[in-house]
């Protein structure tokens, strides 16, 4: 397996490190991309929890076995800082397909309050639409920005992992999985050293967690695997940076890898009376 791809494999497997390509949505004191993956190849002293890597790679296998995917997910954001502590909800349903394709509707919820913010993001693989109807208004970009920008969280960790890589390059994770269950093998050991991984109970079920943290940054990604199904069925991620503390939940409810697509719902038509704006910014709170 190529060098690229063995990152590929575990930063899938760990979905957070999405958030590395997020400047605009994380603080600025946070590190890039690159000093991540150069963190990552270091040397580190061995952890105690030795994570199991033959569930790791079924549960990647499982999460890139079709070239497309519908998922149901909660979010649930909290954002404490001295005298703040504010947590916001959305639930997202965002269908994908390689190749840059996407549809997500989003609505955001603020404890205590009745008041709903939707939003509709559609991408066709060349252009990328994000629609707010209760503003009547749009805008358009393209898939690379709009990866690079801050509102590319809002479809969701794992569909935006999905639409990570292109048919020819899941295609290629899947046969080296195929014929490699074990990642020691896949991988430089160096790649696992800060990687932990336990069972833990959630909501009443066994699950199977891995944990990357980068002490030096106070950044944290863990997420939960289904040991039996091999399904991804939570993400979080949380970090301190200025005082401030940022946690990320998202609660996977439903994936569906074997979903009917109609090419039409990657089309986007603005309503009449929709205006066209440079840049419609994400906000999960009502103008």
């Amino acid at each position: 397996m190529s060098r690229i791809l063995s990152i590929t494999v575990l930063t899938t497997a760990l979905f957070g490190l999405v958030y590395t390509n997020q400047s605009q949505a994380l603080p600025a004191s946070f590190p890039s991309k690159s000093t991540l993956y150069s963190q990552l190849t270091e040397p580190k002293p061995s952890v105690a929890n030795t994570p199991d890597l033959t569930l790791l790679s079924k549960a990647v296998g499982t999460f890139w076995q079709t070239d497309r995917a519908e998922t149901e997910s909660q979010m649930t954001i909290s954002v404490a800082e001295k005298g703040i502590d504010l947590k916001i909800y959305a639930r997202v349903k965002t269908i994908v397909q390689t190749g840059d394709k996407f549809q997500t509707q989003l609505e955001f919820a603020l404890p205590g309050s009745k008041t709903k913010v939707a939003y509709t993001i559609i991408s066709d693989g060349r252009k990328v639409w994000t629609y707010r109807p209760d503003l009547r208004q749009y805008s358009e970009t393209t898939p690379s920005k709009f990866k690079n920008g801050s509102n590319s969280m809002w479809i969701g960790v794992s569909s935006f992992f999905f639409i990570s890589l292109n048919e020819t390059q899941r295609q290629e994770m899947i046969s080296s999985l195929g014929t490699d269950r074990d990642l020691i093998k896949a991988m430089p050991p160096a790649n696992l050293k800060d990687l932990i991984g336990m069972s833990r109970e959630v909501d009443g079920q066994k699950l199977y967690t891995y944990a990357y943290e980068i002490n030096a940054d106070k950044i944290k990604f863990v997420f939960f695997v289904d040991p039996t199904s091999t399904a991804t069925k939570k993400i979080e991620f949380n970090a301190d940076a200025q005082g401030v503390n940022v946690n990320f939940d998202e609660k996977i409810l439903n994936r569906n890898n074997q979903v009917k697509i109609d090419p039409q719902i990657f089309k986007f038509s603005p309503p009449k009376g929709t205006k066209k704006v440079r840049n419609l910014k994400i906000e999960p709170f009502s103008s």
